[in-house]
């Protein structure tokens, strides 16, 4: 079967069209002759980290990523070209070469409605040592507070 982004000369993605030559123009619906309603969505991507020959604790990357399309099988195909498309490779501090690598879409939900303290994503936890995962939610928390973006 022949994905509908085969069908595109570009890649409408979060509001712009990537073009085959590596310039970026605004896109709408209309950019691909496309006059459906579009929706949001809420995808959560996997990464594998893996630095140098991998000889390290297993390091896995949640991402939650926004993406528009008109229908939630568009939305799941789209979210997998992202994930591919965001991959990354740099050096760290040892100067071995770090590898963001795109494992696949775990979940897809649409976004209903964008208010002010609505409920985009959730997730439900089962974990095996509870006060470690307090302890991790802790930590997290006072992370958070301590960041400033306009210290950055």
């Amino acid at each position: 079967m022949k994905s509908r982004a085969t069908d595109l000369i570009g890649l409408q993605w979060s509001g712009f069209m990537l073009l085959a030559a590596g310039s970026v123009k605004p896109a709408t619906p209309s950019t691909f002759g496309i006059q459906k309603t579009m929706n949001w969505y809420i995808a959560k991507l996997v990464y594998q980290v893996i630095s140098g020959e991998g000889n390290h604790t297993p390091q896995f990357d949640e991402q939650l990523r926004l993406i528009r399309a008109e229908e939630f099988e568009w939305a799941r195909e789209k979210a997998g070209i992202v994930g591919r498309l965001c991959e990354y490779r740099c050096k760290n501090e040892r100067n071995e070469e770090v590898h963001w690598k795109f494992i696949d879409v775990i979940d897809i939900c649409p976004i209903k409605s964008l208010e002010d303290g609505d409920e985009i994503y959730s997730s439900t936890q089962e974990p095996k040592d509870v006060n470690d995962y307090l302890s991790t939610v802790s930590s997290k928390a006072k992370m958070c507070s301590a960041y400033d973006p306009a210290g950055m």
